[in-house]
C-alpha cells in the first residue's frame, strides 16, 4: 500500500478492489471518529465493518496496515492544528449531490467510529457536545438531494463541510478535557 490511498480516490479505489461495503468518505470518518478518542487502535475491530468477504492473509495484514497508517495521519493531523485536518470527501470538481451524500456517509462512518470507542452523546458530556452528535446524526440521515449546482448550493455545501469539521475539534477539546490521557481512557 502506498501513500495515495489518503486521497479520496486512492482509498475508494482501495476499499472497492478489496470488495468492501463502503466508500472512502465513510471510512476516513470512521477512522476519524475513532481518532478523536484518542483510544488504542486495532484494526481488527474495523476489518469486519470494511470488508464482508474473507480476505487472504497478506492482503489482510496489508490492509490492517493501511488503516493504522491513515489512523495515525489523522490522529497527527487533529493533535497539530484546525487546518491540518480535512474530511475526506470528493473533489470539488464533483456534483453537488454526490458530495453531499459523502459527507452524510462521513459523517455515519464518524459516530460509528466514535461509538466504537465507547462515547455517546448520553456518556455525560456537555449538551453542545450532544448537539454537535445530533447535527452529525441529522447530515448522515439526509436523503437524495436535487440541486442545479447553483452558487448558493455551493456555499451551503461548504457552510456544512466547516460546520462538520469544527464540530470534530469541539468534540476532541471536551474529550480531552475529561481528564485521563487519551489512551487510557475508558468510556465504556
Amino acid at each position: 500500500m502506498n501513500e495515495l490511498t489518503v486521497d479520496f480516490d486512492g482509498l475508494q479505489s482501495l476499499l472497492m478492489d478489496l470488495g468492501s461495503v463502503m466508500d472512502a468518505a465513510e471510512c476516513h470518518g470512521m477512522l476519524s471518529g475513532h481518532a478523536c478518542t484518542g483510544q488504542p487502535f486495532n484494526p481488527a475491530d474495523f476489518l469486519p465493518q470494511l470488508v464482508v468477504q474473507e480476505l487472504a492473509p497478506e492482503l489482510e495484514k496489508r490492509f490492517a496496515a493501511e488503516l493504522v497508517h491513515l489512523h495515525q495521519r489523522i490522529r497527527t493531523e487533529l493533535d497539530e492544528a484546525m487546518l491540518a485536518f480535512q474530511l475526506l470527501l470528493p473533489d470539488d470538481d464533483e456534483e453537488i449531490a454526490w458530495r453531499l451524500q459523502s459527507l452524510g456517509e462521513w459523517c455515519q462512518g464518524f459516530l460509528y467510529g466514535i461509538t466504537v470507542a465507547g462515547v455517546s452523546s448520553d456518556s455525560g458530556y456537555s449538551e453542545d457536545f450532544a448537539e454537535i452528535l445530533a447535527d452529525f446524526i441529522e447530515i448522515g440521515q439526509a436523503g437524495d438531494y436535487e440541486s442545479d449546482d447553483s452558487e448558493e448550493d455551493e456555499a451551503s455545501y461548504m457552510e456544512l463541510v466547516e460546520h462538520v469539521r469544527m464540530g470534530v475539534f469541539l468534540l476532541v477539546e471536551e474529550l480531552r478535557e475529561k481528564g485521563l490521557p487519551p489512551e487510557s481512557r475508558q468510556l465504556h
